[in-house]
């Protein structure tokens, strides 16, 4: 049983940070270095009414625009977001990566937020980094592809087409780049000491490796940048 005064402190904790249970622990124990099960802050705050609502995002519904068949060059291309997490300060740090299907041509670029500026600006690079157009973009629903990214690149002629929610293969060739990318290039955590404009750069020569050098398996032990060339 836990004494009223401990019950009191979480609740004000919670109400002073107005963040979810995993923070108001986490701030308990190592700020104020008292003492509590992460399973007793959520009964607490439970209890007392103070567990947020999932929030539901109204433009993260499912387009039903059907799959195109890929026979050239930015028929189809996909893009998708690495979360980088550092184990000691917490932060997290957002690798956006892109892929066109026909070439297995692959672009990224890492951030420290997600926003849907960030999801077009680097769509945008990787056409001009590809050479050709873009027809199609496909998506999954998070938050970094909602309606501002979503309309700039219909503006521009390019038509968005999201997963279905819950089917992660709709996305499985940049999935498996993004294990590519971590496995040979960034690993699944960083750290403080290495720069963000460092990481970036150690990501831009990785692509040009990629792209250029590494033989692929699924397109006849070709590189993306052949199976470009040779059209």
């Amino acid at each position: 049983t836990l004494s009223e005064e401990l019950v009191q402190l979480v609740l004000d904790v919670r109400d002073q940070l107005r963040r979810c249970a995993e923070v108001v622990w986490y701030h308990i124990n190592e700020v104020l270095c008292i003492k509590i099960s992460l399973s007793s802050v959520r009964r607490i705050l439970k209890r007392h009414g103070r567990v947020d609502k999932p929030r539901r995002h109204r433009n993260r519904r499912y387009k039903g625009i059907p799959r195109p068949r890929v026979l050239a060059p930015g028929d189809l291309v996909e893009i998708d977001t690495i979360h980088l997490f550092n184990p000691i300060t917490k932060q997290k740090r957002y690798i956006y990566t892109v892929i066109d299907l026909y070439t297995r041509m692959a672009y990224a670029r890492v951030y420290k937020e997600l926003r849907p500026i960030y999801s077009l600006n680097t769509i945008l690079e990787a056409e001009q980094y590809f050479g050709f157009n873009f027809k199609m973009v496909q998506s999954d629903n998070g938050l970094e592809f909602a309606r501002y990214f979503e309309t700039r690149l219909e503006n521009k002629g390019i038509k968005i087409r999201h997963t279905r929610l819950g089917r992660p293969n709709d996305n499985a060739h940049i999935e498996r780049f993004n294990r590519t990318l971590q496995e040979e290039c960034t690993g699944n955590y960083y750290l403080e000491s290495e720069p963000l404009k460092k990481m970036d750069d150690k990501i831009l020569s990785y692509i040009d490796f990629y792209n250029y050098h590494r033989v692929h398996l699924s397109i006849s032990y070709r590189t993306p940048s052949q199976m470009l060339h040779r059209l």
